[in-house]
């Protein structure tokens, strides 16, 4: 039972701890330059909701960070992502995050590139269900398309080998010529 116990307060202290990490990231993004995206287009205006009574705010790299922490947490909690699984998203993901803000762009699309080989690695071996992995890959794209990095979301592919060799252009037998 005293395990269990530890296991529980383990897993709370990690989300505790991917939330701070994801508020502070959200301070540190948040008092960057005003309306920019990370790529550095500027935004549209946003119009007031049609009903005047509510209000929506973009999303951001912080927000969407926190969707997938979020979702990796509850799929380990709920069994349908392994342990070893979820630690990598997160870790890579927060990664991510941090060398995107620190202009590292291209280290930030190797970050999410090892991301979404997680999830492609998982949903192949079974340490991550079908259902999990739509949603996991589903927060990944979002994340990487607030870092202006949206192709980086992708496993990288390698080709499957392409057949041998195949049969000689020669018809004849060996030492036979033409003339």
């Amino acid at each position: 039972m005293s395990a269990a116990l530890s296991d529980r307060q383990w897993r709370v202290g990690l989300v505790g701890a991917a939330v701070l990490v994801v508020l502070i990231l959200a301070l540190v993004l948040g008092l960057g330059s005003g309306p920019a995206t990370p790529s550095g287009r500027t935004t549209a205006p946003t119009r007031p909701a049609a009903t005047g009574s509510t209000t929506t705010t973009a999303p951001t790299p912080a927000t969407a960070l926190a969707n997938l922490v979020r979702d990796a947490t509850a799929g380990e909690t709920a069994g349908s992502v392994d342990h070893a699984s979820a630690q990598t998203i997160i870790n890579q993901a927060q990664q991510a995050v941090t060398d995107s803000a620190s202009g590292r762009s291209s280290q930030a699309a190797n970050d999410l590139q090892q991301v979404a080989t997680v999830i492609a690695n998982g949903l192949q071996n079974g340490s991550i269900t079908q259902s999990e992995a739509g949603l996991l890959q589903s927060d990944l794209v979002a994340l990487a398309d607030l870092l202006g990095l949206g192709a980086a979301a992708t496993p990288p592919t390698t080709a499957a080998p392409g057949p041998g060799p195949g049969p000689g252009h020669g018809g004849g037998k060996p030492g036979k010529g033409n003339g």
